[in-house]
Order: C-alpha cells, then sequence, then structure tokens
C-alpha cells in the first residue's frame, strides 16, 4: 500500500517552483454556477486549458509579459482579460461569464476546437438541460429518455427507464449523482427517471472504456452533476403538466447558495376523480415522489464545503388485488474542495446511499420480498497540473455495504441473505498532450472481501490522434469488475424492481475487457462520429435453471446455491452525427450490435437486448423566436423470445379434472418480437416578460399510434376442448399526449 501511495505521489515530489502558471475559477456571473469544460487560452502563445468540473483551469509554463487571456464557453460572451506576469509568478485570475442570448458562430466554434483537441472523447457524450429541454417528452424533460436515444443505448421497454449500454444489463451501470452510487434511478412506468431536470447541471455518460478513477461496473458509468445554487440572487421555475408537477428555488447564503427542487406524480388523484365521476371504471393508487437539496460555502479562496441530499419513494398500494408495492432511495453527501497549491486540487467526499424495495402480493399468506441496501463511501480525488501538456488524477474510495435480501411464502422464510462486504480501491491515470497525440493511461487496484482475497488489477488506457484541426483517430481499452448484481431470472419480460446481492468467495468475480475504435469529425456546427467496439463479460450470475425462486435450501446458503455463472460477448459498430447551431438541430443515430449469452455447456444464444439494426433521429426547428416544434424517431429489430414449439395435454384419471396441460418451448430466443417503431412530437411557445419567463408545450408520444410489442404469451385454457394455444402480444403504450407549462423568475 505504501509503494502504490509513493508511485501516485511521485509526480508532486518533482514539482518546479520556478515557472509561471495563471489558475483560477471560470463561473456563470448571473447564478455562481461552475462552467465545467470553459476554454481558457493565451491570444499569443500556444498555451490553453479545459475548465475541469469545479470550472477551474491550469495554464503552466507561462512566460513573463503582458498576456491577453481569452475565455470561451457555448452560449456565452466572449472574454478577453489583459495579464502581466512576472517570472515564476503564480497568477490567480477568476473569470465571471455572461450568457449571450444570440450565441456568436466565434465562440462556439473557438470553444470546441479547444475541447476536441485536448480531450478524448471516446464512447463519451455530455448532456445539458439546455439540449434535453429540444426533445419531446411524456409529460416532462428526462435525462434518462435523452440518453436512450443515443446509438448503442436503448431501454429495457417503453414501461422502464433502465439504460442497456452495448449489450450490458441494468445493474452493469454505474450511476452517480454528486459522486454517490445511486441503485435503482428509475419509477414506475418509466416516463421518469429519478433526477428532476431543473436541479441538474450536467450529466456525462461514458458508453465504455472508462478511464481509472470510476469503477465497480462492467459496462458504462453516467456521471450526474446537481446544480450548487445561486449565489447570486433569489431565483426559481415550477412546472405544471397533466401527471405531475415540480418547483425549484435558489439564492444566496453567506459565501454560498442553496438549492431545493421536489417533484410529485397525481395521477392516482386524477384517475380517483376520474373514477367518482363515472368517466372511468378504475383508479391506479400509485405515485411517486422526488426531493433535492444542495447547500455550499467558500471558507477563502481555496476551500469550498458543499452538501448534497436526495429523497425518492415509489408507493403503490392495492388493497383491491392484495398487492402493495415500495422502493426508493436515499442519499447524503459532504464533499469538500481543497487547493493545495495552483497545481494540486483536492476533492473528499463521504457518502450515506441506501436502497429499499419492499413487495406483497396476496396479502398475510401471500409472497412478500425485501431487499436493502446501506452504502456509506469515503472517497478521495487529486487533480495535479503537472504541466501545461500533463494532468495526473489519483485517488481512493472505500465502500461500507450492508445488503439484505429476504423472500417469503405463505409465512415460510424461502430465501435470505444477510451480506456486509467492504470494497476498497485505489487508482492512478495520466494524461498527456503532444502536438497531434492525447494519451491517457491509468491503473485501478481493487478489493473486495467477501468476494476475494486477491487485489484484482483494471488497467486502462486511451489515445487520440489528430490527423487535422477537424479529425481525429480514438482508442480506448480496459478491464472491469464487478462484484454486486441484481437478481436476474433470465426471462424477456423484467420488472421495474431491482433486488441486489453482492458476491461471495463461492463465485467467481464477474468482469469485462473492452476496446473500442472510433473516428470523429467536428466542423463548425456539424460533428460526426463511427465508432466500433468489442466486450466480453465474463462470470456474470443468473438464477440456476433447476432451482425455484422460492426453495427452503437457499435458506442463509452461499451465493453459488442459487445463482450459476454465464458468460457473454457484444460487439458492434455506432455512427452518429449532429447539428448543433442554426434554427435547424438535430441529429441521427445508427446501430449494428450482436450480443450473446451462454450457460455453462448449453448452446449459445441471443441475449434478451440483442437488437441488430437501430435507427435513431431526432430535430428541432426554431421557425419564429417564440415557436419550435421538435420530433424523435425509432427503428429497430425486435427483441428474441423463446417461441413455444407445441403443447400437450395429459390426462391422469382420479386427480382434479385429470388434464394437466404443458407446453414445449423452443431453444432459447429463437424468435423475435416484431418491429419496435415510434415517433414523439412536441410543440412548444416562449413566453417573456419582464421579470417571469416560460413557455407551454403540448406532446404527443406515440403520433401514429403503433403499439409496440412488450412480450408474449400463450392461452392454453381451452386447450383440454381441443382448442389450440392462442398467442397474446402485451402492448405498450398507445397514442398519449400531454400538455404543460414551465415558468421561472
Amino acid at each position: 500500500m505504501k509503494l502504490v501511495l509513493l508511485f501516485c505521489l511521485l509526480p508532486v515530489l518533482a514539482l518546479s517552483q520556478t515557472a509561471a502558471t495563471i489558475s483560477g475559477f471560470v463561473t456563470d456571473v448571473e447564478s455562481g454556477e461552475a462552467l465545467a469544460g470553459a476554454n481558457v487560452y493565451l491570444q499569443d502563445l500556444d498555451l490553453g486549458a479545459a475548465a475541469n468540473l469545479d470550472g477551474y483551469y491550469v495554464i503552466n509554463n507561462v512566460p513573463p509579459g503582458r498576456r491577453t487571456l481569452r475565455v470561451g464557453y457555448i452560449g456565452y460572451t466572449m472574454e478577453s482579460i489583459e495579464i502581466t506576469i512576472g517570472p515564476g509568478q503564480a497568477v490567480r485570475q477568476d473569470v465571471e461569464m455572461s450568457p449571450e442570448v444570440l450565441t456568436g458562430r466565434t465562440i462556439e466554434v473557438f470553444a470546441e476546437r479547444e475541447k476536441f483537441q485536448r480531450e478524448i472523447s471516446v464512447s463519451r457524450v455530455s448532456v445539458s438541460p439546455t439540449k434535453l429541454r429540444t426533445l419531446p417528452q411524456v409529460g416532462e424533460v428526462d435525462l434518462f429518455r435523452a440518453i436512450q436515444m443515443l446509438p448503442g443505448v436503448r431501454a429495457q421497454s417503453e414501461f422502464s427507464s433502465g439504460l442497456i449500454v452495448r449489450g450490458g444489463n441494468t445493474d452493469q451501470n454505474l450511476i452517480l449523482f454528486d459522486g454517490v452510487t445511486v441503485y435503482n434511478p428509475s419509477h414506475l412506468g418509466g416516463v421518469f427517471s429519478t433526477f428532476i431536470t431543473e436541479g441538474l447541471r450536467e450529466a456525462e455518460l461514458a458508453k465504455g472504456a472508462y478511464p481509472a478513477e470510476f469503477g465497480g461496473r462492467l459496462s458504462s458509468v453516467l456521471d450526474i452533476h446537481s446544480k450548487d445554487g445561486n449565489s447570486k440572487r433569489f431565483s426559481g421555475s415550477a412546472e405544471i403538466s397533466l401527471i405531475a408537477s415540480k418547483a425549484l428555488i435558489e439564492g444566496p447564503l453567506h459565501k454560498g447558495g442553496w438549492l431545493l427542487t421536489g417533484r410529485r406524480t397525481y395521477i392516482d388523484q386524477v384517475l380517483k376523480l376520474l373514477n367518482s365521476t363515472g368517466v372511468i371504471d378504475f383508479e391506479l393508487p400509485y405515485y411517486f415522489y422526488d426531493l433535492q437539496g444542495n447547500l455550499y460555502q467558500n471558507f477563502g479562496e481555496n476551500d469550498r464545503v458543499s452538501l448534497s441530499l436526495y429523497k425518492g419513494d415509489d408507493k403503490l398500494d392495492w388493497p383491491d388485488i392484495l398487492a402493495s408495492i415500495n422502493w426508493g432511495n436515499q442519499t447524503a453527501s459532504v464533499r469538500w474542495r481543497h487547493l493545495f497549491s495552483t497545481r494540486l486540487i483536492s476533492t473528499f467526499l463521504v457518502a450515506n446511499s441506501r436502497f429499499a424495495t419492499n413487495l406483497a402480493m396476496g396479502g398475510s399468506d401471500g409472497m412478500k420480498s425485501n431487499n436493502h441496501i446501506k452504502d456509506i463511501t469515503t472517497k478521495g480525488d487529486l487533480t495535479y497540473f503537472y504541466m501545461d501538456n500533463r494532468l495526473i488524477k489519483f485517488g481512493f474510495e472505500l465502500k461500507d455495504l450492508d445488503i439484505r435480501y429476504l423472500a417469503t411464502f405463505d409465512v415460510d422464510t424461502s430465501a435470505y441473505l444477510h451480506q456486509k462486504p467492504l470494497q476498497t480501491a485505489f487508482y492512478f491515470s495520466d494524461k498527456w498532450n503532444s502536438h497531434r497525440w492525447v494519451v491517457q493511461y491509468g491503473l485501478r487496484l481493487n478489493y473486495f472481501d467477501d468476494a476475494s482475497d486477491k487485489i484484482t488489477l483494471s488497467p486502462r488506457f486511451s489515445a487520440k490522434y489528430l490527423l487535422n484541426d477537424i479529425s481525429a483517430l480514438n482508442l480506448s481499452l480496459g478491464r472491469y469488475y464487478q462484484y454486486i448484481f441484481t437478481i436476474n431470472t433470465e426471462t424477456s419480460f423484467q420488472t421495474p424492481i431491482n433486488n441486489w446481492i453482492a458476491q461471495d468467495k463461492s463465485v467467481p468475480v464477474q468482469y469485462s475487457d473492452q476496446v473500442v475504435l472510433g473516428f470523429e469529425i467536428q466542423k463548425h456546427s456539424y460533428n460526426l462520429s463511427f465508432e466500433a467496439y468489442a466486450k466480453t463479460m465474463h462470470n456474470l450470475l443468473v438464477y440456476r435453471v433447476q432451482m425455484a425462486a422460492f426453495d427452503e435450501q437457499v435458506l442463509g446458503g452461499a451465493v453459488s446455491d442459487i445463482f450459476q455463472p454465464t458468460k457473454a460477448a457484444s460487439w458492434g459498430m455506432e455512427l452518429f452525427g449532429e447539428k448543433t447551431r442554426g434554427r435547424l438541430t438535430g441529429n441521427l443515430g445508427y446501430t449494428l450490435s450482436w450480443v450473446v449469452k451462454q450457460i455453462e455447456d448449453e448452446p449459445k444464444y441471443w441475449a434478451n437486448w440483442d437488437r441488430r439494426h437501430e435507427l435513431k433521429t431526432s430535430a428541432s426547428w426554431r421557425f419564429s423566436e417564440k415557436w419550435m416544434i421538435s420530433s424523435t424517431f425509432q427503428l429497430g429489430n425486435g427483441y428474441p423470445y423463446t417461441r413455444m414449439l407445441g403443447t400437450y395435454v395429459y390426462y391422469e384419471p382420479g386427480f382434479g379434472e385429470g388434464v394437466t396441460i404443458t407446453t414445449i418451448p423452443g431453444t432459447r430466443n429463437n424468435a423475435r418480437l416484431p418491429a419496435y417503431h415510434r415517433m414523439d412530437v412536441s410543440l412548444t411557445r416562449s413566453l417573456a416578460g419582464k421579470r417571469i419567463k416560460g413557455e407551454w408545450y403540448i406532446n404527443i408520444i406515440n403520433l401514429y399510434n403503433h403499439r409496440n410489442v412488450l412480450a408474449v404469451f400463450w392461452d392454453t385454457d381451452e386447450l383440454k376442448k381441443g382448442v389450440p394455444a392462442v398467442k397474446n402480444e402485451l402492448k405498450m403504450f398507445p397514442i398519449i399526449p400531454s400538455l404543460g407549462i414551465r415558468i421561472s423568475f
């Protein structure tokens, strides 16, 4: 351990005290929010830097003299600042930028070009709330729904906002909210994810081959950051739609700011009212709510302490059918940001994340299932700006987990697991830039005491080669480990309820190897990228075929008593093009992919989420200063399912009716559902006043009312009368119109 820390600190010990340095924070002048990714450049020198997540930048090795510092960020006025620098001087220059109503093309091109030449963007996509609002949505803007429009990313179904990324299951995605793991970021029906868009600053999705500072999942990372809170003035927003309402308020507090936002659906109350007036003859006693709060304070120029809180619950209580399902997340974190020097910045985080799900069906003698996770995390991340073309990161993460899973049927306990694993990780990464190359390599050390006595090593490597100022080649590869997983029954129909379990020493550790090759072009308002990827996944755990879900022998047993290892592989290519400026903007994405799985020595089969071809497109046209129309369209092959070969009827006199009906399944996933396609549209009108701004919108989901198929079932009730089994299809969303209004002040 000492050798690892010494290795990480060697660059710090080699710090030269003679080079002149310019550093500072880039923020929004109206709110004080950090402008992550802002580009800072010395006009007369080939020196520059991109601001990090906190808006912090460092330019090293600056020659003395009078210099012009230029700062650019998309949607903001270009800032130019004159600075006089002495030999070996460390200059602190914070920059406040003003939003620009009509974004200058020169500013955007400058900002995007600098980021393109300095960052490795293979398989990475950044999403801002502003970009989200250009897409049609059910009821309101949602982060996960927008991400699902990217190539290589798809949903389980229209009823779920869970992410399937390049063939990986939903539990293979690391979802971080202000650095805290969120275990089930979905609400029932898939219309909403956990996160309230107005409270978000930005989100970045790494679809694969992600860097060493992240770990613990096999497929992807979604790193979400909330707004800090307005430190300049009191402001807020509100939105009302047919199924939900939400509000946000924020303002300054001493040397910092605060933010509070909340959301609640009322579909239960609407249906209850319609039922009482005779319009409909049913109710749905379901609702959810989300609450998010943030608070931060600055202590001098070098220290900031931030508090982030989230709580959300889904509640479905249906006494008429003796069913109750509740689940929810809670997160709380304290983050300390400290500048040891102009070149060394650190963040330390202490966090608590909780997830619980409780399911009951059939009354007191029926089925019950409970799953609870307590996650206490301590982590530290340090970034060292070694030279103008060198960036070093290193840190650690400690997770103390408490996981309980209980399943009962007819009062008796059928399955019970209580696990208290400790997960530890250390990482190091080094990124350097040259005239044509951007290279980043790293290593992550993982230890999970319940799964193995060995430390696992996760090497990571990425490189970009600039062909010219507008095009580049990319390469990323790495190994990834995962120690906790959700219960997977390998059925084609998946519920939004996730039950998590940790691995133990009775099963091998899950791991994946990934490689991504890419080509990208950025010119003016047009971006084009092509990526080819391959991913192998080993020791994925699923229910044993011969094991019933409620078998007495699983009581307190090992994980291997309930689950068996499988392996999988996915590979494919993604093509993505977009136009980012002008009255007409949009994108087009195409995915060609394969996902196969294999259980022990059984034949290989197409995974549940295998889809050979997929086309996605979205467009927004602002045909006047106040009006905008948007649309999205998706087209793809149907998911695989197991088609029934036949049935037989077995007659046994003297036993009930003497008839037993048995279906004969074919090979696993031997058929496909019908092709999936859907178009959504929205119309938005802006409202502008002196103090209050807003917009109203009309959305139509599934414009031409095509009922896509979720699953296939066979009705064999009439088989004993000689009537063949009837194939039934479970359909997804019909056409759904909605409307709403947003205001901000």
